[in-house]
């Protein structure tokens, strides 16, 4: 952690020579009887410390905002590496892919339950767009307001689930999940997850690559720019 201490000495050493360097000037002026010259002299000294405290104080400040920037980043990155990992199980478990089979969907529930936690409580620390991304992208996973007391339902393809989970399949589970009418696509998944871990990304300094599905749009807009 970086400390402001440093350019707070540095600054009133380099007042402290300035001043030094002028007291014979001074002391000649005051016995030349140069009252003029004195007060010259006397107001330059005054004006010239003054700027020297006032940027003195200004790096203290910059040392103290980059100091508190640089733990923010710290922090977003440390919330990050804890959410990150579930929204890709979120996205593993819609989409069928990678480790689906280690995440039944009472496990989801769970998931989106800690990721609610942790985006109340440090939500605050990132920009408005990632938390509306969020619930953006949990709103396209579950349906939520389901009663007191009810857990929020997957919107994912039931059918599609029991038929690969085959004997697997809990149908206790079968409760988890809205009706066929209100599932998301995997379009709408994919499209979510990447748009919130973008935002994410570009929170902790990170350009992110664009979506693939906005490489279609950009080569499209291309195509028009050249053609004009």
């Amino acid at each position: 952690m970086f400390s402001s201490r440093p350019s707070y000495v540095s600054w009133l050493v380099c007042a402290w020579f300035y001043f030094g360097e002028n007291k014979l000037a001074w002391s000649q002026a005051s016995a030349s009887g140069g009252t003029a010259q004195f007060i010259i002299l006397l107001a330059n000294a005054v004006l010239s410390g003054l700027v020297t405290i006032f940027i003195a104080l200004l790096a203290i400040r910059l040392d103290a905002r980059k100091t508190a920037n640089q733990e923010l980043i710290k922090k977003r990155i440390a919330i990050y590496d804890a959410v990150a990992p579930k929204l890709n199980d979120l996205l593993c478990f819609f989409l069928l892919q990678g480790p689906w089979r280690k995440l039944p969907p009472p496990l989801m529930i769970e998931r989106k339950r800690e990721l609610d936690q942790m985006m109340c409580v440090y939500g605050p620390l990132f920009d408005k767009a990632v938390f509306d991304q969020y619930n953006a992208f949990i709103h396209s996973c579950f349906r939520t307001f389901n009663g007191v007391g009810r857990d929020a339902c997957l919107r994912a393809d039931l059918t599609r689930l029991q038929e690969t989970w085959g004997t697997q399949w809990n149908s206790e589970w079968n409760g988890f999940f809205v009706d066929a009418k209100q599932k998301a696509t995997n379009q709408e998944i994919a499209r979510g997850y990447n748009n919130l871990l973008h935002l994410l990304a570009l929170e902790i300094g990170i350009r992110a690559q664009p979506s693939d599905d906005s490489k279609p749009k950009l080569r499209n807009r291309l195509r028009t720019i050249f053609k004009q």
